[in-house]
C-alpha cells in the first residue's frame, strides 16, 4: 500500500498559473498550498525528532501510513495535485482545516514522512468534493496521488470517520485558518523553533497550552 506515483500518466495540464479559480487568482492558490506544504514539511520533520510527544492515534493504525517514505518530495506531490486538480480556494483552506482537525484530535505527530502524502491527498479529495460543484472521479484522483482507486476510496471512508462525518466549518474557523495559511511570516518564521511554535500553537492548541 506504498504511494507509487506515476510518470506521465496524466495526460494534461487543466489549468496555467495564470487562470482564475473562481474569483481567487490561480496564484494566490498556489501560493496558499505551497504555504500548507511548508507547514506540513515543519511537522513532518518535528515528528520525526527524538523525543517528541506521541499522538493520541498512531500514523501505524490508520490507511494513511505507508510502510516506506514516499519517494517523492511533499513540495512536488503538492504541486502535482494544484497541477491536474483544478480545485478552488476554499477546498484548499478546507484542506487545511481538516488536516488541523486531525492533529487536534489525534495528536500532531500523526503527520509524519509516512502519512503526510496520503493525509494531503484524502483530505484534498473531501474538501474539493464538498466545495466545488465541479470536481474529479476518485480514479482521476487516485492517478494524480499516486494510489489505486480502491486506496483512495479507502482513505476518503477513513478520513470522514474520523472527522465524524464533519465537513463543514464556521465561517469564524475558515476566516482563522485562511489568515494563518496566508501569514507568511508566523509560517516561516526566524528559526525553525519560532515557525514550529506557531505551526503547533495552531494545530493543536490542547497540547501547547498544556506543554
Amino acid at each position: 500500500m506504498d504511494i507509487a506515483v506515476p510518470v506521465g500518466d496524466i495526460p494534461h495540464d487543466l489549468w496555467g498559473t495564470d487562470k482564475a479559480v473562481g474569483e481567487t487568482p490561480a496564484a494566490v492558490v498556489v501560493e496558499t498550498l505551497g504555504n500548507l506544504t511548508t507547514i506540513l514539511e515543519r511537522m513532518v520533520t518535528e515528528a520525526g525528532r527524538p523525543g517528541g510527544v506521541p499522538g493520541v492515534l498512531a500514523s501505524e493504525d490508520t490507511l494513511f501510513h505507508a510502510k516506506r517514505i514516499p519517494q517523492i518530495a511533499l513540495e512536488d506531490y503538492a504541486d502535482r495535485i494544484v497541477r491536474y486538480c483544478p480545485s478552488s480556494y476554499a477546498a484548499f483552506v478546507y484542506t487545511f482545516v481538516y488536516i488541523r482537525r486531525l492533529c487536534t484530535l489525534f495528536g500532531h505527530t500523526l503527520v509524519n514522512a509516512h502519512s503526510v502524502h496520503r493525509i494531503l491527498c484524502a483530505c484534498h479529495v473531501v474538501a474539493a468534493k464538498f466545495c466545488d460543484d465541479v470536481f474529479e472521479t476518485n480514479s482521476f484522483y487516485a492517478r494524480v496521488g499516486g494510489v489505486s482507486r480502491n486506496e483512495l476510496n479507502a482513505l476518503e471512508v477513513q478520513l470522514l470517520a474520523l472527522l465524524d462525518f464533519r465537513v463543514h466549518c464556521t465561517p469564524a474557523e475558515f476566516a482563522n485558518a485562511e489568515t494563518f495559511l496566508r501569514d507568511k511570516e508566523a509560517i516561516r518564521g526566524e528559526t525553525r523553533e519560532v515557525a514550529y511554535s506557531a505551526v503547533q500553537s495552531w494545530f493543536c492548541p490542547k497540547s501547547s497550552a498544556s506543554a
